[in-house]
């Protein structure tokens, strides 16, 4: 399936830490987490629908996820388990941006 999202931590605006992960979101609902030097995702994260974007929050440990109409907050340290779903739009989350003060927009 296609994929529709790409972060690397370090980059702009990502305030992990770390440089050598990279987290994809896909059309076939998963959000992987990649460590450059592996050849396969150290971590797959199933959700409901398609993934439009993904973006790593401040300290690395969670993930906000659009997909579908829903945002979800995942704990990448318990295995990608989802803390929240929040369903705020009537239509596709299409967007997502984490600013270094700890506010999520989409």
């Amino acid at each position: 399936d296609v994929v529709r999202c790409l972060r690397v931590s370090g980059a702009a605006g990502e305030h992990t830490g770390a440089h050598r992960l990279v987290l994809s979101g896909s059309y076939d609902h998963t959000v992987q987490l990649w460590d450059v030097s592996a050849p396969r995702p150290v971590m797959t994260v199933r959700m409901g629908e398609p993934v439009e974007d993904c973006v790593l929050l401040a300290g690395g440990g969670m993930v906000a996820v659009a997909s579908g109409n829903s945002i979800s907050i995942c704990d990448l340290l318990s295995g990608g388990k989802v803390l929240q779903s929040v369903v705020a739009h009537s239509k596709t989350v299409s967007c997502l941006h984490a600013d270094g003060s700890g506010h999520l927009y989409s």
